[in-house]
């Protein structure tokens, strides 16, 4: 069944009250593992950090997909999104790799794909 997870917060700031909403669901066993989570908040919701940013997030979301394995280690893909107040929202798409190599150290690739632009893609190896 998992582990659903529900959250919201009301802020007022200059006069003007504003809502967050935060939805979420992960599951696991000992071979794979799910995650989705989603936030959006309205346009006059403002947190600590909101009342100084001039670009505040509207909405974002996570999906991701893994797999456990003995031997080979750990793999999962996922897209991400987020989207800013009057801007176009960015997606992108992630795959990575880890595997514990001995009792101090671990292998973590992953490689991040902007889906909006096609040329923007990053590898990190840890």
């Amino acid at each position: 069944m998992g582990i659903f997870s529900a959250a919201s917060a009301v802020s007022q700031h200059g006069g003007q009250t504003g809502a967050l909403m935060q939805l979420g669901h992960s599951w696991s066993n000992p071979s794979f593992f799910t995650s989705l989570q989603f936030s959006r908040a309205s346009k006059s919701y403002r947190d600590a950090a909101g009342v100084l940013d001039l670009i505040r997030n509207k909405a974002s979301g996570r999906a991701l997909l893994g797999y456990n394995h003995a031997q080979w280690g750990s793999a999962s893909l996922g897209m991400l999104f987020l989207q800013n107040f009057g801007q176009q929202a960015e997606r992108y798409i992630t795959a990575s790799w880890s595997r514990q190599v001995s009792q101090r150290g671990t292998v973590h690739v992953s490689v991040h794909h902007n889906l909006n632009q096609r040329r923007q893609s990053s590898v990190q190896l840890m």
